[in-house]
């Protein structure tokens, strides 16, 4: 008895044991799934139908396996990407899906660990380049990042002011201690206009050996990242200058 071949019915092409090959069962022309009004019966079917417990358990242990993605591992067709891309174009977002999408990809991100790769880092650095923001959403990144939402916030210890001892006698004395030139090591950069920075950051303690120059790059510098690691940092080399100044050897003065 001759076996009928039997040939994938999304038109690949390729031969199969049943209708279609796994996951081309929405591809194709004839597929009834693509018209669009049996997509919204399906849909208006489906709404307020009760899921049964067994049902959302399987899920469940779908999300957790693929590691917080229901959909990891597949990998769409280019033509339909870029459909999808097309449909997506222009679309605004309401405010409250805006805040659902914001919220389920924490939840996903805590629940997964998930990082982006230094492929897709890229990617978007290169996207964003030479692209200009409006100035409304300049306004809303500003607002986003201000004060206590700010991650480099410590309370408003900025706005302290500098005590009265904290003179410009007392900087010119640090610059010259210094040689008008920036403290971090490697950096030659000279200028009698350098900031003086208060190495335990407390704007009251103004000991010589609390303060050192720094150029306007380095200075920016500790206040980003770990204060704790910028304190210790300077405390080092404040103490390898001083044990120099303590020995350095003084001009012999000569008597006229």
């Amino acid at each position: 008895m001759e076996t009928k071949i039997k040939y994938c019915e999304c038109g690949c092409g390729r031969i199969v044991n049943k209708r279609f090959v796994l996951g081309h069962q929405n591809l194709g022309n004839n597929n009834p799934a693509k018209r669009p009004e049996v997509g919204k019966k399906i849909s208006v079917a489906r709404m307020g139908h009760p899921v049964s417990e067994e049902t959302r358990q399987k899920i469940s242990e779908t999300f957790k396996r693929n590691g917080g993605h229901p959909a990891k591992g597949t990998t769409l067709p280019e033509d339909q990407k870029i459909k999808i891309s097309i449909a997506n174009k222009g679309k605004k977002r309401s405010d409250s899906f805006k805040k659902r999408m914001s919220e389920s990809a924490k939840i996903t991100k805590n629940f997964t660990g998930h990082k982006h790769t230094e492929e897709s880092k890229l990617k978007m650095s290169l996207k964003k380049i030479g692209k200009k923001r409006s100035k409304e959403v300049r306004m809303n990144l500003s607002e986003l990042h201000r004060g206590e939402k700010c991650i480099f916030w410590r309370g408003g210890i900025s706005f302290e002011p500098y005590t009265p001892a904290f003179n410009k006698t007392l900087k010119k004395r640090i610059r010259e201690r210094d040689n008008d030139t920036c403290q971090f090591p490697g950096c030659r950069k000279q200028a009698k206009s350098f900031p003086v920075h208060h190495i335990d950051y407390i704007k009251g303690n103004c000991d010589e050996t609390n303060l050192i120059t720094l150029c306007w790059s380095h200075h920016g510098k500790t206040n980003a990242g770990s204060r704790d690691f910028w304190q210790l940092f300077y405390e080092e080399i404040m103490a390898m200058k001083m044990e120099n100044l303590k020995y350095r050897i003084k001009p012999i003065m000569k008597i006229a």
